[in-house]
């Protein structure tokens, strides 16, 4: 019954934004000039269903009472949808990383970085331990359509490993506020990426938050990296991308890995987050046109 009743209390929010949309649309004129009404509609809709009003800052005492699976079930209930990719745009293969076949050195890879430095020392550990000798990343390498006509018996392009000296590789990280995406909700647009640059994508499946705090994603987010190292790729031949929460953790990829004296080919950030105080004016100053 609270879970209805909650149901229709946003169904009637939803219809009262979407009502005092349209008059403003008619009377004060489009938001933003070249937006039609859907559009409009569409931003204030999605606003509202995802909007909930901060209740002050938790305490120590709150946080233990989570049911974090429960939490993370119903993130699953909410997660973005799986994309499709066009055959003219390029087509993908699920790969995994066995995390205990990556070496690194926690020590030297990790040793002085600061707030993650214990963390990150600690998910190494357990990578080591029994259970966590088993551990693989999913992901997948998608190829762009004009790479894959290229192939023949003698150039697997689904191998992740460089078909030439000094191939550039893009490492994709997903977006989704830490505890949403996929490889599979990115598949569209890391497509797209491959085809218009003409290189290979790997888009890794970094474990999410709730259930895997911070900084599990930038453990995984690194192995990857170096995964890519150890199958023949360059540093500096691996561009690193990501959009959104990805951007963020992208950037964080970079600053780790700088930290060790290694350089990236560069960077693509869509969007990113680099704000997770999301107390900057521009943050005030967009509030009506951004989605989230």
């Amino acid at each position: 019954m609270p879970e209805l009743l909650a149901k229709v209390g946003l169904a009637i929010s939803l219809a009262a934004v979407m009502a005092k949309s349209t008059l403003s649309y008619y009377v004060k004129g489009p938001r933003c000039a070249k937006w039609p009404l859907w559009f409009q509609l569409q931003r204030d809709a999605i606003h509202r269903a995802i909007y909930t009003k901060p209740k002050g800052q938790p305490t120590d005492e709150t946080i233990d009472q989570i049911d974090f699976e429960k939490v993370a079930a119903e993130n699953r209930k909410w997660d973005l949808p799986t994309s499709q990719l066009p055959s003219d745009i390029g087509t993908y293969e699920r790969i995994s990383i066995k995390v205990s076949q990556v070496q690194i050195n926690p020590v030297e890879a990790f040793s002085g970085t600061g707030a993650a430095e214990s963390g990150l020392l600690a998910l190494s550990k357990a990578d080591r331990t029994a259970s966590g000798m088993n551990r693989e990343i999913s992901a997948e390498l998608t190829v762009p359509a004009s790479l894959k006509r290229l192939s023949d018996v003698t150039l697997d392009v689904f191998a992740c490993r460089p078909l030439a000296d000094g191939e550039k590789i893009v490492l994709y990280l997903h977006g989704g506020a830490y505890k949403f995406g996929s490889a599979a909700s990115h598949r569209a647009l890391v497509g797209r990426i491959a085809n218009h640059a003409s290189v290979r994508c790997v888009t890794i499946d970094y474990r999410l938050a709730p259930l895997h705090p911070y900084p599990a994603q930038l453990h995984d987010a690194h192995t990857a990296f170096w995964h890519l190292v150890q199958m023949g790729f360059r540093a500096e031949d691996i561009v690193v991308a990501g959009d959104s929460a990805g951007g963020n953790l992208a950037l964080s990829l970079t600053v780790l890995l700088r930290h060790t004296g290694h350089c990236t080919r560069g960077l693509l950030l869509l969007s990113p987050w680099v704000d997770l105080t999301t107390e900057r004016p521009s943050i005030q100053r967009n509030a009506k046109y951004d989605f989230l």
